[in-house]
């Protein structure tokens, strides 16, 4: 039995494609499939105008006379 070993990515719509797959034509041939551990990308920072963007409408609005509050508030808007 002869091994070969090479790397590929799957396609999006599922295909594998395999380097010189047609000198192995009218054989049987036994493929393993071992998947790559994923790497995490590097979260990218976000302004918090994007956060406020994102979770505004989740948040109940407050209702207050707190200057400091309210200097916030319109500081980060």
């Amino acid at each position: 039995m002869e091994a070969y070993k090479f790397e590929t990515m799957v396609l999006e719509n599922g295909i594998l494609e395999i380097p010189e797959i047609s000198r192995y034509k009218n054989r049987m041939i036994e493929i393993i499939v071992m998947l790559n551990p994923v790497k995490e990308k590097e979260k990218e920072k976000k302004s918090i105008d994007d956060f406020f963007e994102k979770w505004s409408g989740r948040f109940a609005e407050v209702e207050t006379n707190d200057i400091r509050y309210n200097a916030l508030m319109d500081k980060h808007r």
